[in-house]
């Protein structure tokens, strides 16, 4: 038996319990909710590196639908707008072409600037947070 054809080392295998807690439970190609936060990908530029936020920093979230130019000096495609906020990428944030059906998230963490990003599925993502922060105030719009 070579050693590409060995067995993992018994303490490399993950018990069925370890696995389900590493996994995710909501993912999109803009965000994933896990077990511990909130994961915003593609925060920073430009090393396009990700954001994570514990769900005990979380005090507010903020939503709603995506639309062309929609408040357009307060959102941006990547970066901080005329607004407290900084924008994870999604370069259709302010003209979403094809699927409609995108929102602007934005997270009060208490300090500043506070973290937005676009989310595919909107109920589902509020629906596996509310899961994780039951008390979490979820405001259908955004701050400004």
């Amino acid at each position: 038996m070579s050693k590409a054809d060995d067995p993992p080392a018994y303490d490399d295998v993950l018990t069925a319990k370890e696995f389900e807690a590493n996994k995710h439970f909501y993912e999109d190609k803009f965000v994933k909710i896990t077990r511990e936060g909130i994961e915003i990908k593609c925060y920073y530029f430009p090393t396009t590196q990700n954001k994570f936020i514990p769900f005990s920093a979380i005090k507010t979230v903020y939503y709603d639908a995506q639309g062309c130019l929609k408040k357009c000096c307060y959102i941006k495609s990547w970066g901080m707008a005329f607004s407290n906020v900084w924008w994870a990428c999604d370069m259709r944030r302010q003209c979403p072409i094809g699927d409609k059906s995108n929102y602007n998230v934005i997270l009060d963490v208490g300090e500043s600037p506070m973290k937005g990003f676009t989310v595919s599925d909107i109920s589902s993502f509020l629906s596996v947070l509310k899961s994780h922060l039951p008390d979490i105030p979820t405001k259908p719009e955004l701050p400004f």
